[in-house]
Order: C-alpha cells, then sequence, then structure tokens
C-alpha cells in the first residue's frame, strides 16, 4: 500500500521504506512509535496519521532488550566518559584554574 499510496516519489521510482525502530528513534513520530510498541509481531498498522503525514507500518520481528549484566559495562563505561568530559570543561572555565602549555 505504501509504494501504491505514497506521495513522496514519483510513480515509477521506489515508494515506502523501511525504519529501524528502537526506544531512541528520534526521526519517527511518537503516535508512530507508540502504535509500534503495541502490535505484535508480522501485524500491520496504519494508517496512522502523524505531523510528517500518513505512515503504513508492518512490525517485522521483536528484539529482546539486553539484560543489565550485557549493558552494565557499556552504561558505565558511558558515565565515566561523561564525568570527566564535564569535568574537563569545568576547570577550563574556571579562571582559577592555569593549565600547562606543554600538557
Amino acid at each position: 500500500m505504501a509504494r501504491k499510496y505514497s506521495e513522496e516519489h514519483p510513480p515509477d521510482g521506489p515508494r515506502g521504506r523501511p525504519l529501524e525502530i528502537t526506544p531512541r528513534a528520534t526521526a519517527v513520530p511518537q503516535p508512530v512509535v507508540d502504535a509500534v510498541f503495541r502490535a505484535k509481531e508480522g501485524e500491520v498498522l496504519g494508517p496512522l496519521r502523524a505531523v510528517d503525514g500518513w505512515h503504513l507500518v508492518r512490525v517485522e520481528r521483536r528484539t529482546p532488550a539486553p539484560s543489565f549484566e550485557e549493558c552494565a559495562p557499556r552504561v558505565r563505561d558511558e558515565i565515566v566518559a561523561r564525568t570527566v568530559r564535564d569535568w574537563k570543561v569545568a576547570l577550563r572555565s574556571d579562571p582559577e584554574v592555569r593549565i600547562a602549555e606543554d600538557l
């Protein structure tokens, strides 16, 4: 249906496009994300109206979320990196701190 009724592309070109929807998806309108997360595998959703137009979605597969144990090292590394980065920014903006030129 997307290929038949899409207005994004000329009639002889490709219509519709696959989306990768995850909890962090930012380019996908929120009503579409909400509907997709409620749907079952294999279900066709839509048409769904969003600010940027109409959407027709087929949920092809679901991937289970990783366990805490799988995520913990990556999350810890991201938190440490962000903390160090914020600390460096704070030091550089502090007028009382002088950083040696040769470092």
